[in-house]
């Protein structure tokens, strides 16, 4: 089989089409690690991982302990990279697994190019014809009077250009009046078999989350995200309300909580592809489901998105999906849209992509200029967000 003859892991800032609010902050770029793996036979598979920092460790200490390995031999690789114990919460065996989740990335593009074979079919192929995506925005950075209507125009917008049966927005970001308002104008804007989800980030106060989940009961709320900080609490008001409620953590930390309904993975986070097919299966196995968390990805971790959800089976609660916030997708190939609430993978070997030189070297120059987005500037702060917006767009023009 071939070999890894080179490593490269690269910072991009990727401007964003309009700046993005959270509970925690607001940004109009985001930053990622960009990773190429070349054969010995001249053949390139890419990957993408975390925000910038892991560059560094995958260059200076991944790189040098894998070149020269079989390229389909991924859990030789990821022994040379990843320690097999190691204790909980440790920050820094954290960042390493997301490292290598842009490593373990690359040889799956790489291995399937290789063998002139798709990502879906090295995964035992297709188990539908794509996968499943709601649509999905950040909170409009506008003031709060304004907020209702203009979510409720975007989510319209979203609905019809993607067919999804599910919209999900922020809430936290404002007050709970307003939060309140907006699921009431969503409610009422939306076709009646949308269903209607938020994400809270941890932002709300277990009083607001109350006043939230008490006002939602008047509406087709679906799904709840993360309302409060602690999962006892998350998993009260499940028993409280009725909302079914998702959350970040991992499987393990909420099997205590048989109320807290699925968990919510990012593919870098949890170390790849193979680590996150087996979340999706073994959440699953328990009871819970399991979709993809969506930060604004490039068109190379979209790829792997629609792959692994066309692929796996317990994947079948539609995802987040943020694709139209990118301005530069880095990739030469229109990326798969939803429509119908449904992408479909690329039909070409491995994930089917390849880098858009151009885009690739503008956001990594911006990436060395800029530094990469620790933390994003506080929501409350409407000029500075505004501003920051406005560079971001002239940046791109």
């Amino acid at each position: 089989m071939d070999r890894i003859k080179t490593v490269r892991a690269t910072g991009v800032s990727i401007p964003l089409n309009m700046s993005i609010g959270a509970s925690y902050g607001t940004t109009s770029r985001i930053t990622r690690t960009i990773v190429e793996i070349e054969s010995d036979r001249g053949i390139s598979g890419l990957g993408e991982t975390g925000c910038g920092v892991e560059a560094t460790l995958i260059n200076d200490i991944f790189a040098p302990a894998i070149v020269g390995m079989d390229i389909s031999a991924r859990s030789s690789v990821r022994a040379r990279c990843l320690p097999q114990n190691h204790d909980y919460e440790s920050p820094l065996l954290d960042v390493a697994t997301q490292a290598y989740a842009g490593i373990e990335i690359a040889l799956w593009d790489l291995l399937g190019k290789t063998l002139d074979v798709s990502v879906v079919d090295l995964l035992g192929g297709p188990c539908r014809p794509g996968g499943r995506f709601s649509a999905y925005s950040y909170a409009p950075i506008t003031d709060e009077a304004s907020v209702p209507g203009a979510l409720g125009d975007i989510a319209a917008e979203r609905i019809r250009e993607t067919g999804a049966d599910t919209f999900e927005f922020k809430i936290g970001c404002h007050s709970i009046d307003c939060d309140i308002e907006t699921l009431q104008v969503l409610n009422d804007v939306l076709p009646r078999h949308v269903g209607i989800a938020v994400d809270a980030n941890l932002g709300l106060s277990e009083r607001d989350a109350r006043r939230f989940l008490s006002e939602a009961g008047k509406t087709r709320l679906s799904n709840i995200e993360e309302p409060v900080f602690l999962l006892a609490d998350m998993a009260r008001l499940r028993r409280e309300f009725g909302v079914p409620v998702s959350t970040h953590a991992r499987l393990d930390r909420i099997l205590p909580y048989t109320e807290i309904d699925a968990t919510v993975g990012s593919i870098d986070v949890l170390g790849g592809i193979e680590t996150t097919r087996s979340a999706a299966t073994l959440a699953r196995a328990h009871g819970r489901q399991f979709w993809f968390r969506s930060y604004p990805e490039t068109g190379i971790m979209w790829s792997v998105m629609v792959c692994l959800a066309a692929a796996v089976p317990a994947l079948d609660r539609p995802s987040q999906c943020l694709t139209d916030l990118i301005a530069e997708t880095l990739v030469q190939e229109a990326v798969p849209k939803v429509i119908d609430g449904i992408a479909r993978p690329i039909s070409k070997p491995g994930l089917g992509i390849a880098l858009d030189c151009d885009a690739f070297s503008r956001c990594s120059r911006d990436f060395d200029r800029l530094g990469p987005v620790y933390d994003y500037l506080p929501f409350s702060n409407l000029s500075a967000a505004s501003e920051l917006s406005s560079r971001g767009l002239q940046a791109q023009a």
